[in-house]
């Protein structure tokens, strides 16, 4: 447990840059395929009988403990592989088409599985998807009823013992005339009324808003209407023009953009609904993980410093959620716009009418951290702790994270990267779901990488950082033939592969299973299951993958110094 009293808050203010003397960066022993998780190929048996559930696929997997079980957030769930969505006949509200809500969800009695070693290829544990009960319809997340279809879905959940609550990407930009339309909850962004939109526009909650500069062809240039539904002339979105994505031309302009998140309590009636939501505009926090803290007081706090890093438990007075934020799913450090770390932390929320004040991390006072509720304050961590002043992320593919606290190395441990699409899919025909996150216009800039799941670790939340390393490599699918996890045996599809057991395809529309192939995403620590084996640890994670659309079971052995 890292622990520092507040007896010490003196002599923190001579520190360098952290509270406690840095412990030797942890390695990466190895890396094992466990098996499917949650998938159609590891189904529980209540989701068999009496009614097998219709299941083909889904992905993120986003996990915490609550009443003794790891609840499991899902992505957008698939009941046909042509992509139908899982809860077509739920439809809450006048106006929600079939589409509406796709997002499930499931448990596991960790009582039956409290021993991580025991877990293997021949022994996988499965969880229970919620069912509609007497139908083969799964059941499907709602937050206030706000729309959850494709792009929206939840980023991270978290217990305090009574209460449960999570964060859902809501994917929509702020509109606004003036810059008080975008200063609610601390985030004190700009506005921009020379940004514009396609598709959807941003109160419009179905759909995808695009967001584009006025003029550009086949752009919308005013984002707000009055009471007649008239345009109002000069409204566009906020804009965080402190984030490391800003910069005074038009792709710096809308990457730097504010969407917005909901943070909801669930219902303890309808495991299905949360409520009392908070809407949360952020450009550095869009892309952002969880985790509590029993007790965090920093030195400039009340009640003197503390850090007890430990999962928080039912009851403390500095119980805290850790935010984690960055700005983006991807990044395009050649042109200057990494994809920035940030951190944050708000109070445990307690009860149902709890509140959301962010504190940002804003630097160091005398080496000593210092925490602003005002966002436009916040600076990005130093990722790398082998070289002197501020290192930026450079991988470009940083997708989600997960970032747990290893009390046995006595270290922060975060999991990110993966692989993305770069196959022309819908409107995005330049370098596809790449695209999406950068625009057209950067996508010769980004650096894809080889589509490895990467690891850093550090002593506190606020780095710095370690160098990243490889935990798992998934091989080369650009090869002839491909190798690894594209190769016969592996886990991950790809057209090319021969053999009698090469990973499936996916019919899904979006997929051309002459060309794409498979690739990890959205890397999850578990953490019950991180086992000590001496002075090293196992970790357990999930990692989504695709193609196949499901999510898989990993072991990692990490090494200590």
């Amino acid at each position: 447990m890292k622990k520092i009293s507040g007896l010490c808050a003196a002599c923190l203010a001579t520190a360098s840059v952290a509270f406690s003397p840095a412990i030797a960066d942890p390695t990466v022993g190895g890396t094992t395929v466990l098996g499917p998780f949650v998938s159609p190929d590891n189904l529980d048996p209540d989701n068999t009988a009496p009614i097998t559930i219709n299941f083909s696929g889904t992905d993120l997997g986003w996990t915490y403990v609550h009443d003794g079980d790891l609840r499991v957030l899902l992505g957008d769930t698939h009941e046909t592989q042509s992509g139908d969505p899982i809860d077509p006949n739920y439809r809450p509200l006048s106006g929600h088409t079939a589409l509406t809500f796709d997002d499930a969800f499931g448990s596991l009695d960790l009582s039956a599985w409290s021993d991580p070693s025991l877990i293997s290829p021949t022994n996988l544990p499965t969880v229970l998807l919620a069912q509609h009960p007497g139908t083969a319809t799964a059941k499907a997340l709602n937050i206030d009823n706000h729309w959850l279809d494709a792009f929206k879905t939840p980023v991270a959940g978290w217990s305090n013992g009574t209460n449960e609550y999570a964060i859902f990407l809501h994917s929509k930009p702020q509109g606004c005339l003036t810059n008080s339309n975008c200063t609610s909850n601390g985030a004190d962004m700009t506005c921009d009324g020379g940004l514009a939109f396609w598709g959807e526009e941003y109160d419009d909650e179905q759909g995808f808003t695009g967001i584009c500069t006025d003029g550009t062809f086949g752009c919308f240039n005013d984002t707000m209407r009055n009471a007649f539904g008239w345009p109002i002339i000069g409204s566009g979105f906020c804009s965080d023009t402190s984030s490391t994505m800003y910069s005074a031309t038009n792709v710096g302009r809308i990457l730097s953009s504010g969407f917005t998140l909901r943070v909801g309590v669930r219902s303890t009636t309808d495991e299905r609904f949360y409520t009392n939501s908070k809407k949360w505009v952020t450009n550095k926090f869009m892309n952002v993980a969880t985790t509590t803290v029993q007790d965090f007081r920093p030195a400039n706090g009340a009640g003197g410093a503390n850090q007890d890093y430990e999962v928080a438990g039912s009851s403390g007075a500095y119980r805290r959620v850790f935010l984690f934020g960055r700005t983006n799913f991807v990044g395009v450090a050649a042109n200057g716009r990494p994809a920035s770390l940030y951190f944050a932390y708000v109070d445990m929320p307690t009860g149902s009418t709890f509140n959301w004040t962010v504190n940002y991390f804003t630097g160091f006072s005398g080496g000593v951290p210092t925490f602003s509720t005002d966002e436009a304050d916040a600076v990005p961590i130093d990722l790398d702790s082998t070289m002197s002043g501020f290192q930026d992320e450079q991988n470009d593919i940083v997708g989600q994270m997960s970032i747990r606290w290893v009390e046995h190395l006595d270290k922060w441990v975060m999991l990110y990267g993966g692989g993305m699409s770069t196959f022309p899919v819908l409107v995005f025909q330049t370098c596809g779901v790449v695209e999406l996150f950068i625009g057209a216009s950067q996508c010769d800039d980004v650096d894809v990488g080889n589509g490895a799941i990467r690891m850093r670790t550090a002593d506190d939340p606020w780095g710095p950082w370690s160098p990243p390393q490889d935990v798992f490599y998934p091989g080369n699918p650009l090869a002839s033939p491909p190798t690894g996890e594209y190769a016969s045996g592996g886990i991950l599809y790809h057209p090319d592969c021969s053999g009698t057991n090469c990973a499936p395809d996916y019919a899904h529309p979006n997929l051309d299973e002459d060309v794409d192939y498979g690739l990890l995403y959205g890397p999850n620590i578990i953490e019950p299951w991180i086992d000590e084996v001496g002075d090293d640890v196992d970790i357990i994670w999930n990692v989504s993958t695709w193609i196949p659309y499901h999510t898989v079971l990993f072991r990692t052995r990490i090494e200590a110094d």
